[in-house]
């Protein structure tokens, strides 16, 4: 087990090794209320570290039920092992926070996650918002029962409650990273306006550590034995807090075992001497010999199956570093911190039931509700704008950001002139979860019998709303209005693109009819 790195550290060995690591084991999902990338390194660096690999993928932010109602969706397509869902309170529709709204939607968002995590086959993985950043009434709302904190924990008891003791599903928790931080150093309002990343690198780092210390223990299991390495932690064997540090992990399920380098004998009368329960009561095993460290390692390996190493010497923990099947904690010669460096290396994590090789696969269960009865739900308005010299500046933002749904074609920002003949118009967006403001830019020329559509770009907080069916209704009506019989979709692939190239492909397979009666035929035309 590697020691605790900071961020910094850890995102320098990323950059270091991202290319080089290991075929993954896994493939995770990841989908979020807000930016999640940040973890990402952090997650798969760590999940290595820990002899798992795993591949990680994001999928659209904002966009939690709207993936899980929708089987032919990004998340679907991925079909990952293991679907990690991350919502934020905050992002939760206006007014969650007032009355008991947020455990409903809470609860609602968990039942379209473990709904489709049955029908894609996969575990889910639900980490539990962390608690706002702050209440509008200050300390106020400290003596208020039905406060925004009070509301914020009684819906996170509520999502724990109804996630609980389901058999496959997994759940950490964002508050966790946010308090070993610090809150006064967890949250980035700053990021937050601009990239809706709300937290620092250093909560990001800690829930990619937590999520890998889940997969492993969900995936791998933990060590049953550890190994005590006496040459170097002898005298600290005889601090009443290491007795009862070792109690502590024989009752979490560990076999105890005392291993040197040296006569037995006379290391035996030392233990019972000075530390007689550990002696008489506690140790299961002893492996006190002439052998290299290497072969009594794997020695018990052989015997015993995975094994830890608790040891002060860096020489040996960087040897059972290399021995297949052992790892190892290095531990400071001062015995009070074992139990707090123990904690913090998850040496005491545990899942009950064991570890699995596999996802378990789940009947299919009905979804909660339907993509289309979802989108219903949000009750989503759209309004267009032309975009003149004053929207100018924020068209050219709205292109510059997407990247999953836009039509592709070089220099975006330079189709953003309307001229005689050309029509460039954005689009407003709300719905009941909040003002998105503008979210999509189209640039159109109409000319002759012929429509044709060289820009659309649309940013990842209104996708998965019904927002790309209005926009093409709009585009058919100015089609109809302007004499045009075809509109022609425009488009040319960038890796990244693959939602928007399915639009237009689906597109075209339906009939269109302006609102004055007149049939628009839609063609896709792929640009090289």
């Amino acid at each position: 087990m590697r020691p605790a790195e900071p961020a910094v550290a850890l995102r320098a060995r990323w950059q270091r090794t991202k290319d080089s690591q290991p075929a993954p084991e896994l493939t995770i999902g990841l989908l979020a209320s807000y930016t999640i990338d940040p973890v990402v390194p952090y997650l798969q660096l760590l999940s290595s570290d820990v002899d798992l690999p795993v591949a990680a993928t994001v999928g659209p932010f904002g966009q939690i039920m709207a993936q899980c109602l929708d089987d032919h969706g990004e998340m679907a397509r991925l079909r990952p092992d293991v679907l990690v869902v991350a919502p934020r309170l905050e992002d939760l529709p206006a007014g969650a926070l007032d009355g008991a709204g947020a455990a409903d939607e809470l609860i609602g968002m968990a039942d379209a996650v473990l709904a489709a995590a049955g029908r894609w086959e996969c575990c889910p993985l639900f980490v539990l918002p962390a608690l706002p950043w702050h209440a509008p009434n200050g300390v106020g709302d400290a003596g208020r029962a039905d406060g925004v904190m009070a509301t914020a924990n009684a819906a996170r008891a509520a999502l724990r409650a109804h996630l609980s003791g389901r058999p496959g599903v997994l759940v950490a928790d964002a508050e966790e990273a946010v308090r070993t931080v610090g809150t006064s150093h967890a949250f980035h309002p700053v990021m937050y306006r601009f990239a809706r990343i709300p937290y620092s690198e250093e909560v990001f780092r800690e829930l990619g550590a937590n999520l890998a210390r889940l997969l492993r223990i969900r995936y791998a299991g933990r060590p049953r034995t550890a190994l005590v390495d006496a040459s170097s932690l002898l005298e600290s064997l005889m601090d009443d807090s290491v007795v009862t540090f070792l109690a502590d992990l024989r009752a979490a399920g560990f076999r105890l075992v005392l291993r040197a380098t040296g006569d037995p004998e006379a290391l035996w009368d030392t233990v019972v001497g000075a530390a007689p329960q550990l002696a008489h009561e506690l140790l299961d095993g002893w492996v006190v010999d002439a052998r290299p460290a290497t072969e009594q390692l794997a020695g018990v390996v052989a015997d015993a199956g995975r094994l830890l190493v608790l040891t002060a010497d860096p020489a040996l923990a960087a040897l059972a570093e290399d021995v297949d099947g052992a790892s190892a904690l290095l531990l400071d010669v001062a015995p009070e911190s074992w139990s707090s460096a123990a904690h913090a290396a998850g040496v005491f994590d545990w899942l009950p039931g064991g570890a699995v090789r596999v996802p378990e696969r789940r009947d299919r269960p009905a979804a909660a509700l339907s993509l289309q009865d979802y989108i219903a739900g949000l009750a989503v308005s759209v309004g267009f704008h032309e975009v003149t010299a004053g929207l100018r500046d924020k068209a050219v933002e709205i292109v510059a950001r997407a990247k999953d749904f836009v039509f592709g074609l070089p220099d975006p920002s330079g189709r953003l002139t309307a001229t005689p003949g050309r029509q460039v118009f954005a689009a407003k967006v709300t719905d009941r979860t909040g003002d998105y403001g503008f979210g999509a830019v189209v640039g159109m020329d109409c000319a002759g019998d012929r429509c044709t559509v060289d820009l659309l770009s649309i940013s990842c907080p209104v996708m998965g709303r019904g927002v790309e069916d209005t926009l093409l209704d709009e585009i058919v009506r100015r089609a109809g209005d302007g004499g045009c019989d075809t509109v022609e979709l425009c488009w040319q692939a960038t890796g990244r693109n693959g939602v928007a190239v399915e639009f237009v492909e689906a597109a075209t397979r339906r009939t269109w009819t302006s609102p004055t009666g007149r049939e628009i035929k839609v063609r896709g035309v792929e640009v090289h």
